[in-house]
């Protein structure tokens, strides 16, 4: 019966995950930059390891994230999301549109919306999934050539609840189209991500 217990809490962190996992969508699309340029980019493929803490209780997996200019102000967006746990697995995959809006030759204003889909599987405990929607508003600034800072807030709704995430993340280009990000997501007092890794602009 403990063991049930705590399966059932970490259901319940996985279903919150959800929530986070949701606007990661908004994630993809809020930190490149060229090194030879100083106008922000909408244009990369990333790949970062995700390390979630819910309470205490620490979740990894992997992202992989993809954002293309359709034109000077419309871009597209999509990623995809495995966390793991013990028993539990977190499948998330998200898909939508975004406009952005240059304030400035190294400024650019954004706004996101995504259609957020996310399964748990616990195995024969519990095995649901659900669909939802997320919108995100963030501001992004090239320092110089090579680095890039990004602040967001996002709102998603999923699994018959809300939450609001604000993200902070950076870019580090060493080469033209290679670059090292890393960024924290904060949800509240007992939510939040951190996530490191690669990408390539094209």
């Amino acid at each position: 019966a403990f063991f049930t217990l705590i399966l059932y809490k970490e259901i319940i962190y996985m279903k919150k995950l959800g929530l986070l996992v949701a606007m990661t969508a908004a994630l993809a699309v809020t930190s490149t930059a060229a090194l030879a340029k100083n106008a922000p980019s909408f244009d990369f493929v990333s790949g970062s390891y995700v390390n979630v803490d819910v309470d205490g209780t620490h979740v990894g997996g992997m992202q992989f994230d993809f954002s293309k200019s359709l034109n000077e102000n419309w871009f597209g967006t999509a990623f995809a999301r495995h966390l793991s746990k013990g028993e539990l697995d977190n499948t998330s995959f998200a898909a939508g549109f975004g406009y952005k809006h240059n304030l400035s030759e190294s400024t650019a204003l954004y706004g996101i919306l995504a259609l957020v889909y996310d399964d748990v599987d616990a195995g024969s405990l519990m095995n649901d999934s659900d669909t939802g929607y997320g919108v995100s508003a963030g501001v992004r600034h090239n320092f110089g050539n090579s680095f890039e800072l990004d602040a967001n807030i996002q709102h998603v709704d999923i699994w018959e609840d809300t939450e609001q995430n604000y993200t902070l993340s950076g870019k580090y280009y060493f080469t033209s189209e290679w670059a090292v990000k890393a960024g924290y997501t904060h949800v509240d007092s007992d939510v939040s991500m951190t996530f490191v890794g690669f990408s390539y602009e094209f």
